[in-house]
């Protein structure tokens, strides 16, 4: 019997976890039914619950119809009493509540003279439950004790099903098959999302971490379908969730050491781009007041340094740059040092008043202080000087205050959530040279981008109020989400930039083409490209949504989410005079919009299912759910990113404002009367811009095979709407043109500008479509007898037509300007298969163990040509938009091939000794890569550059050119363009950590 209401407990629990939106993504809630041994329900039963480390205390008193309810549940381990007079009282015990989590847990009184006490297993109960589709929760347990080269908790995301790592500069992270520019990130419940760079507070440009390691409670990975309380994301979210004091003073402090011994060369025998790597930090938390108020501190630091390698692709010695003073390009190789110095710290404090209100104010800071970087870290060679590298420093504070009360006699709860951020980045050239780009060759001189700052800041305010009565749970809320962008500087190409084809075109001073910025109207560069002048992106939302238990079996949630989007306004006059708006087949012209639109159509409905039932003795639970889920486009990506448009211009390519006197001069002093001087091209947004919308349908079967092992077996299918095309630099999209005919692939023939005042018309639309398609098993072992596991399995197809994120390596815009419906077919993120796993035991003599596996399908990679040959003019980092022809008769795909399959085993092994009462020290030894797999081509950026007419389909490894595939070869089907390959070479990580 007692199996069997375990059983029953854990399917109420189940079908809880389906549509459980009613919960905040820090805290959780406990429901159920008091009933007799007949099954009818016992109003007026006292149920009390306990966290004996805070002293929480909280009791209820069951309805008419029996149900009692805990909202606003701190996340830990609780105790409850149920008690009636005339009844044998019931002790619960092991309830844990999780990150979200929404137990349901119903009680049977007896009419007997004694108390029977009933251990639920708290591992068991708590369930996930702030969505219905795939989700991973990644507990302390994991996170002591996975294995973690950089100590950022987000590498752990990359552990949930649908989860992916974007390969390249900036390691975003790409959940439910949507782009990373639209993943969410939730610290305590606060938005930390960064609108301008579509990133995550504090990682600009290099993935590092931003709270202390010791600090994180609790990570979850939640995507395909969420509550209609959380918004502004598509894909999915990251939600973590800091620790806080108890009664007893807990503390830690640890140290971790990696280095160039302790790590092999590369797959392409080039040494650690690690030197030495200190990572050092320490945590402590306890009472202020017993019960009633708790603090809790943590500082994370790490130290980096190792050699960047400096190597041109051809043998330069001998060739000079006297006209900037540099006798020899050889001088220019070798090896430098780089270094990347991260510090953050956290404070926390918790107040409990009374039993029914409870105060938290979280509050962290953290910096990344970077010299040398090469666009990415860890990377140790380029095709480049060192003086083409920069210098940054991103800095930074976070705030969460967040306000639970307890309302109408437990029944209802209010909370009030207010959080705030801001951060700096100025970035240092290394360098006043003109930038030279050689392309069989290398690039020296300043990195055309620099000098560089953005800061921002972002302000949010929630407010959510829960009601529950009969069988409803009621949720609705609202918040205000303003991001701004202040002191933005930027004056890219300000010392001139070059090109040349060839290292004998460099010699004989012959560029194929010019870059160059300078300031209009009698203003220096410098002056015209800063602006105090804050760039805005507001986000409003509500939404209101009910849980309605129609049976002890099924469970049904409901409700609606509205988001509205207010962009920033055009701070400048965005030229033209007739341009195109929206595609084939419904295409029209007029005036440039003056700035992007702001997006007030952003409605969600969300529907939710959950059915409990029993498969012999095990609990089983069917849920489904169906919504509209909308994110915010990055304004990087609009017409109004830069710093002032009227008051300077770029010059790309056009010989009408090449420096006077030709190389090597620039136009840092030129500067015409106005804009007059020359015709622009323009940047401009679609009439028709919306924010992305998905519609994200999921259905899973969830099995409670035992006590301790729940499987799971997930099918979900995204719809993807307005997906973003053009704007910025990866989907350059010219439509200044206009149509006068079809060749024999439906492609436009081109004919003059649709426009006579402007060179090129960029737009920034949100035409775009796509549809992905997963299928995810999952199994699980809870923690017991010493150990736990998971593992997961998922299929996926992912395709669109021209879609394109900010953190992609491939540039590719649209091949046809007026019908994008051309280029549907594979796109960057299809990955159909991904197999991960991870485990932590405690196994003999004191050691602990703990790993994770992660293997996948290859990541496709494009396929290029160099011609334009629809005469677009589009030519985006050297490379058409235009697809080859295959024996006269179809174009290759835009993503044709894919890279190799990706191999990496992670193990963390340690050992503790205790040294006092309350005291112990661990060491440890962490080892990346454990197999060495090459892993070679699996991450870095690779390209293939073929042919614009091919007699086949090209394989891997086919080589165009003649020589071969040499490391000089062009165009090959396969070139690697960064020399690192895709993972960490074997290496070894040491430490140690003192427990209080």
């Amino acid at each position: 019997m007692r199996r069997r209401w375990l059983a029953a407990a854990l399917g109420m629990a189940l079908a809880s976890a389906a549509t459980a939106g009613a919960q905040t993504l820090e805290s959780g809630q406990i429901r159920g039914i008091v009933y007799d041994e007949t099954k009818a329900a016992l109003p007026g039963a006292t149920v009390t619950l306990t966290n004996a480390a805070t002293g929480f205390t909280q009791t209820r008193t069951s309805n008419e119809s029996g149900v009692y309810q805990f909202v606003q549940i701190p996340r830990g381990s609780y105790g409850m009493l149920v008690a009636l007079t005339g009844f044998a009282s019931t002790q619960v015990t092991g309830l844990v509540v999780s990150v979200g989590a929404a137990l349901t847990l119903d009680v049977t009184l007896k009419l007997q003279a004694q108390t029977e006490t009933v251990l639920v297993e708290g591992t068991a109960a708590a369930i996930d439950t702030t969505r219905s589709g795939v989700s991973q929760l990644i507990d302390e347990r994991s996170i002591e004790n996975l294995p973690l080269s950089g100590r950022d908790y987000r590498d752990l995301a990359q552990l949930s099903s649908s989860a992916q790592v974007v390969p390249g500069l900036r390691g975003g992270i790409r959940l439910g098959g949507q782009q990373s520019d639209y993943t969410g990130l939730a610290i305590d419940g606060g938005d930390a999302r960064e609108n301008f760079f579509g990133e995550f507070f504090g990682s600009l440009e290099t993935k590092n971490f931003t709270i202390p390691l010791e600090a994180v409670q609790e990570f979850q990975v939640v995507t395909n379908g969420f509550a209609p309380e959380f918004g502004r994301s598509t894909g999915g979210l990251l939600n973590v969730v800091t620790k806080s004091g108890t009664n007893a003073i807990r503390g830690s402090a640890h140290y971790f050491y990696r280095g160039k011994d302790l790590t092999k060369d590369d797959a392409l025998g080039t040494p650690s781009s690690i030197d030495n790597q200190h990572q050092f930090g320490a945590a402590v938390g306890g009472p202020i007041r017993k019960d009633k108020q708790f603090f809790f501190v943590a500082f994370d630091v790490q130290r980096q340094s190792g050699p960047l390698v400096t190597k041109f692709a051809r043998d330069v010695r001998g060739v000079g740059a006297p006209e900037f003073g540099i006798a020899d390009l050889a001088d220019l190789e070798g090896t430098n040092t780089q270094f990347q110095n991260l510090f953050t710290v956290l404070g926390k404090y918790d107040v409990q008043i009374g039993s029914n209100d409870r105060i938290s104010l979280r509050v962290f800071y953290s910096q990344n202080k970077t010299d040398g970087f090469s666009g990415g870290r860890g990377q140790n060679q380029i095709q480049a000087a060192f003086h083409n590298t920069e210098s940054f420093e991103n800095s930074g504070h976070n705030s969460v205050l967040t306000w639970n009360k307890v309302l109408a006699g437990g029944r209802g709860s209010s909370e009030l959530k207010v959080s705030y951020y801001d951060q700096k980045r100025p970035r240092q050239a290394k360098s006043d040279l003109p930038e030279i780009f050689i392309a069989d060759t290398g690039t020296f001189g300043r990195e055309f981008f620099l000098p560089i700052n953005g800061d921002s800041e972002k302000f949010q305010v929630q407010e959510n109020f829960q009601y529950a009565f009969g069988n409803h749970d009621v949720k609705f809320g609202a918040d205000v989400n303003l991001f701004a962008l202040r002191n933005n500087v930027f004056y890219g190409w300000n010392t001139g930039h070059y090109e040349f084809a060839t290292l004998e075109d460099f010699q004989a001073k012959t560029p194929y083409g010019f870059i160059g910025g300078f300031g209009l109207n009698g203003l220096p560069y410098e002056e015209a490209g800063t602006n105090a002048d804050r760039n805005y992106q507001s986000g409003y939302g509500f939404y209101a949504q009910d849980k309605w238990q129609v049976t002890p079996k099924l469970m049904i949630t409901y409700g609606l989410r509205f988001d509205g989007t207010t962009n920033p306004e055009a701070r400048s006059t965005v030229h033209g005079q007739n341009v195109w708006s929206g595609v084939k087949p419904d295409l029209s012209t007029g005036p440039p919009p003056q700035g992007p639109p702001s997006d007030w159509k952003q409605w969600g409905p969300r529907v939710g299912v959950a059915y409990s039932f029993d498969i012999g003795d095990m609990a089983a639970v069917f849920r489904a759910n169906w919504g509209l889920y909308y994110a915010q486009i990055p304004t990087i990506f609009m017409s109004t990113p830069g710093p002032n448009p009227s008051d300077q211009v770029f010059c790309f390519f056009n010989p009408a404002c090449m420096p006077p006197g030709g190389y090597p001069n620039d136009l840092s002093d030129s500067s015409p009367a106005g804009p007059g001087a020359f015709k622009f091209s323009s940047t401009y947004d679609d009439p028709k811009l919306r924010n992305p919308r998905v519609m994200n349908t999921t259905a899973t079967i969830e099995l409670n095979l035992s006590r301790n092992y729940t499987a799971t077996a997930t099918y979900v299918y995204a719809k993807s709407d307005f997906l973003r095309t053009g704007g910025f630099s990866s989907t350059v999209w010219n439509r200044n043109f206009t149509e006068v005919g079809e060749d024999q692939f439906g492609r436009s023939i081109l004919g003059p500008p649709i426009d006579q005042t402007m060179v090129q018309a960029q737009a920034h639309g949100s035409l775009s479509r796509g549809n992905f398609h997963q299928a995810v098993v999952n199994l699980t072992r809870r923690f017991a007898n010493g150990y736990q596991f998971f593992v997961n399995y998922a299929w996926s197809q992912n395709k669109d037509n021209a879609a394109s994120e900010r953190d992609t390596d491939t540039f590719f815009g649209p091949q046809d300007p007026f019908d994008i419906e051309l280029d549907y077919g594979r796109n960057g993120l299809d990955i159909p298969h991904q197999f991960k796993a991870a485990f932590t035991a405690e196994i003999a003599a004191g050691f602990r163990l703990g790993g994770l596996f992660i293997a996948r399908g290859g990541v496709p990679y494009p396929a290029y040509i160099l011609q334009d040959t629809n005469g677009d003019g589009v030519v985006n980092q050297g490379f058409s938009n235009d697809r080859p022809v295959v024996n006269g008769s179809f174009l290759l795909e835009r993503y044709p091939a894919r890279q190799p399959a990706f191999y990496q085993l992670d193990l963390r092994l340690s050992k503790e000794f205790g040294v006092g009462e309350g005291r112990s020290v661990e060491v440890l030894a962490e080892f990346f890569n454990v197999l060495n797999q090459d892993n070679l081509y699996a991450n870095p950026k690779i390209s293939s550059v073929v042919p614009a007419v091919l007699d086949r389909i090209p394989q891997p490894g086919d080589c165009f050119a003649a020589g071969g595939c040499g490391p000089n070869a062009s165009p090959a089907y396969r070139t690697l363009n960064q020399i690192s390959p895709g993972s960490t070479p074997f290496a070894v990580q040491l430490g140690a950590r003192l427990r209080f």
